[in-house]
């Protein structure tokens, strides 16, 4: 009795926590909806997303980011700015958007801080800047449009919109609303929300269908060549049960823009998004030999279906997609295209190498008697053991710290290296040694 009577109270509270969550996302979507409100007589849905989506961007990310030197991106004020010239010193936060209330120059004032944010994270130059807040034919011009974007900013500041308070790391309710709120644009113009953005349900099928869910190698990655806004590729990394690497294309740039926004609302600002053409302008190709495309242990897709003209383009810049199966495919139907494409890029011998090497790697220490046992099995953590004052326990405690942040191809990536360097850090305590440990780290083929 006493039992049930536990699991009734039990219930009971979680029903509360659960009912309170659903107010936090109501009161969430309708200040988004306002925002929307701001904007909607000048210009179309599939327009007015852009400025929306941005602006939520970049309260979230200022919200969770400012300040922080170990931050998946780097956001400061106008006071912090680092630029040596005072006269460009213009920040690259929210903070600096309140700043400009009432301001003649607000919407130039708008694109420069954007500009700046996407100057200092590599991950965002050419990807965020989609939608110019100085546009007098969208935005009106003089007195109208310093008010209606001093409106849309203070929608902005309004507590529900206050992300710094939400610390759940498990809760994705900003990439839901920012999903919601594609939904929604895409009802509002008329087009199938299909078009740019693919349902959770189908996502969650797609990422099971291909084995994801099963995948037990730290080094894997997974690829959407038609990402749209990413919704696809960000439920598949979900679906694996350890990190992964995740790379996406998408051909038009502001719907690219949406997808990077979208990876760092869920948290996956590590997540590589490029913009063009995947049939005559692929932007994955093999580091060493770039007549044929990169390959990747995982690919997910839902591209668009019988497309028309899909070579249009293509001549010269096939990169071996197409060869031993005699022809390719019909013009006026991409659906064979698009598959090849995806056979092209997916990897099966590089796996098997994978783990041949690693059979094959009888260079292991394990019989050199200088190391602790526990050190032996690794020549990473022989390097970093020799380079931490022989402490065995200081040693392991980083090599597990790294083995968890170090994603394929960190090296190239900011946003995961300073994730290593933030657990680096919370090791260490100083960033002189974090540095000096990094190149280390940077040195060993294991990670």
């Amino acid at each position: 009795k006493w039992k049930k009577c536990y699991r009734v109270i039990d219930t009971a509270k979680n029903d509360k926590e659960i009912l309170a969550m659903a107010v936090k996302k109501t009161e969430l979507y309708s200040s988004l909806w306002a925002s929307c409100d701001a904007l909607r007589g000048g210009m179309d849905a599939s327009q007015y997303k852009d400025y929306i989506l941005t602006l939520l961007f970049m309260k979230y990310v200022t919200d969770k980011y400012k300040g922080q030197k170990y931050g998946d991106l780097t956001v400061f004020d106008k006071a912090n700015d680092p630029n040596p010239d005072p006269e460009k010193r213009t920040g690259c936060s929210f903070d600096d958007f309140i700043a400009l209330k009432n301001k003649k120059n607000i919407g130039e004032g708008i694109d420069k801080i954007i500009a700046r944010l996407a100057e200092v994270n590599e991950g965002l130059k050419g990807v965020i800047d989609i939608a110019h807040f100085n546009d007098e034919k969208k935005l009106g011009s003089g007195k109208e449009m310093v008010d209606k974007l001093t409106d849309l900013i203070s929608i902005f500041q309004r507590p529900e919109l206050d992300f710094s308070r939400n610390k759940a790391e498990g809760d994705d309710i900003i990439g839901d609303a920012y999903e919601y709120l594609m939904r929604k644009f895409a009802t509002e113009s008329g087009k199938s929300k299909g078009q740019f953005y693919t349902p959770a349900e189908v996502s969650r099928i797609l990422a099971n269908v291909v084995g994801i869910s099963r995948c037990t190698d730290t080094s894997a990655t997974v690829c959407d060549p038609a990402c749209g806004s990413g919704s696809l590729l960000i439920r598949a990394i979900d679906a694996a049960p350890i990190p992964i690497m995740g790379y996406g294309q998408e051909k038009e740039s502001t719907t690219a823009g949406l997808a990077k926004m979208n990876a760092v609302l869920h948290r996956k600002a590590e997540i590589t998004i490029k913009s063009g053409n995947t049939f005559s302008n692929p932007q994955y190709l093999d580091k060493s030999d770039n007549s044929i495309l990169e390959r990747f242990d995982y690919i997910v897709a839902n591209p668009p279906f019988s497309m028309k003209n899909w070579r249009d383009g293509i001549a010269g810049k096939e990169y071996g997609r197409f060869e031993g199966y005699g022809d390719t495919p019909p013009e006026k139907n991409g659906d064979y295209a698009w598959l090849m494409h995806k056979q092209g890029v997916l990897d099966y011998a590089e796996m098997l190498e994978k783990y041949i090497k690693l059979a094959k790697d009888v260079d292991c220490p394990e019989d050199n008697d200088k190391y602790p046992e526990s050190i032996r099995k690794s020549k990473a953590l022989m390097a970093i053991y020799d380079n931490t004052g022989e402490d065995e326990k200081l040693a392991l405690r980083i090599h597990k710290a790294v083995k968890k942040q170090a994603l394929s191809g960190f090296r190239d990536n900011q946003v995961v290296v300073r994730r290593i360097k933030k657990a680096l850090f919370e090791i260490l305590g100083d960033d002189s040694e974090v540095e000096r440990i990094y190149k280390i780290i940077e040195k060993q083929e294991e990670y």
